[in-house]
């Protein structure tokens, strides 16, 4: 019950116990076993809801990226009545004690002034879930377009656009390890991305260009995400209770303010409004699902071991992604998919190696959980 209390709580959670740099002993810690269990989960959950959405949004199908968008982060609302409830029956909590939990957790936030906390919070959640929309739509947008590898390869690109902001953003230290991770990195994605002159394509030119031009936007507005995530809402000791319950305003504030948009796609012929068919809707509801396991633990990942650790570890899923093409819909892939992800395999292993002070990339995020 103690152990559940300080979960809750906020104060030292099991993950931070688990991903804790420690300055007392253990020297050869060098991977957090914490941020390695999170983006295991991420890798999954993200793999399985871009197959699932590539079939929603097929040829013939459910081809409807806001409504699919807005339906898929209107279900992490469900988080913060299931939070609530746990409080609720563990603690005997009232709303006003639940939230007051929040308060006391978002005190720590970086910018703090102490004075409305918690609107403070929904204020940097409105920011944090406009960044998260827009790379997200821009990905929705490209997936009926080009190839899921394709698409996955150029996406994770925002491990360069996040190391850049890092740097101005989060006064990240420039480090040789780190810009070779990510120009190895991303040598891998332009590999990967590299389109053989002599094979023929049926794809309409045109549509693979707007889907390039997508998803390279994509990877920018999320690497913006990740950044902000990190510099304005993650307090000093990372929280599961407030990375959860962030993740459900964003919920919130998607069901409230993506209705709109709805009604002028459709007035304007960018999207028209349908009702899905039974089949589209059970495949919607699989990518909601899948989208929440990834964003909850992708937050997690952010907060734990950074936007840099957290974007490249991510980028692994570009070989899943280009096998899954190859075996379940016949996409063939070349040297340049091999070569690719043999650098994206590189860049990541030059992301865990120990710096000459014994420190991973991983474990420099985590200083802040050092127990004073």
């Amino acid at each position: 019950m103690a152990q559940s209390a300080q979960l809750v709580n906020g104060h030292t959670t099991a993950l931070q116990a688990i991903g804790r740099r420690s300055e007392y002993g253990n020297p050869n810690a060098n991977i957090s076993p914490c941020g390695v269990v999170l983006l295991l989960f991420a890798i999954a959950a993200f793999v399985a809801q871009s197959e699932a959405v590539s079939v929603v949004q097929g040829p013939q199908s459910f081809n409807k990226p806001w409504f699919i968008l807005y339906v898929a982060h209107g279900c992490y609302a469900i988080i913060l009545p299931l939070q609530y409830m746990y409080c609720r029956i563990v603690y005997h909590d009232t709303p006003q004690d639940y939230f007051g939990r929040i308060t006391r957790v978002a005190e720590d936030l970086p910018g703090n002034n102490g004075q409305g906390i918690y609107l403070m919070l929904i204020r940097r959640t409105l920011c944090l879930n406009a960044l998260f929309t827009a790379g997200a739509y821009s990905w929705y947008l490209s997936v009926s377009r080009i190839a899921l590898g394709e698409l996955t390869a150029i996406y994770n690109s925002s491990c360069f656009f996040t190391y850049l902001l890092s740097v101005l953003l989060l006064n990240e230290r420039i480090r040789r390890a780190r810009l070779c991770a990510v120009f190895v990195c991303v040598a891998g994605i332009v590999a990967i991305s590299w389109a053989d002159p002599n094979e023929e394509s049926s794809e309409n030119p045109f549509s693979r260009a707007v889907g390039y031009m997508f998803a390279v936007s994509s990877s920018f507005w999320v690497a913006g995400y990740e950044v902000f995530y990190k510099k304005f809402l993650v307090p000093f000791r990372p929280s599961m209770l407030l990375s959860l319950h962030i993740t459900s305003l964003i919920g919130l504030t998607t069901l409230l303010f993506g209705i709109p948009p709805i009604f002028l796609f459709h007035y304007t012929g960018w999207e028209s409004f349908e009702i899905p068919d039974l089949r589209s809707f059970a495949v919607i509801a699989i990518v909601a699902a899948l989208g929440l396991v990834f964003n909850a633990t992708f937050m997690l990942a952010i907060a734990f071991c950074g936007p840099l650790m957290a974007a490249i570890g991510i980028m692994l899923t570009i070989p899943i992604m280009s096998s899954l093409d190859f075996f379940l819909a016949g996409v063939d892939f070349g040297w340049n998919t091999v070569i690719g992800s043999l650098a994206i395999f590189a860049g990541y292993g030059l992301l865990l190696m120990p710096s000459p002070d014994g420190e991973t990339c991983c474990e420099e995020e985590q200083r802040p959980l050092v127990e004073k």
